[in-house]
């Protein structure tokens, strides 16, 4: 999945603000959540309780790229701190 947050170039040089990145990063978190969520639910609203295994895991797995993200960008941001 990707966010809304786009990189703009600057002088040949790639910058993105760090606080608008997070940001995106955990709205996708939440959405990932919230449709897992939704996929159960209508699962048991089914009343066969047979979920898509196949969205799910997409879901779940869209939910672990944009954790990887969120924890690069974050790692990356503390690192540029200090230098």
């Amino acid at each position: 999945m990707n966010s809304n947050v786009k990189n703009t170039d600057v002088g040949g040089a790639e910058t993105l603000d760090t606080r608008e990145i997070v940001k995106a990063r955990f709205h996708d978190l939440q959405n990932h959540l919230h449709l897992a969520t939704m996929e159960v639910e209508l699962a048991q609203l089914d009343g066969t309780e047979r979920v898509d295994c196949l969205k799910l895991l997409q879901i779940l797995n869209a939910f672990k790229q944009s954790l990887q993200e969120l924890r690069d960008q974050l790692l990356s941001s503390n690192v540029d701190r200090r230098d």
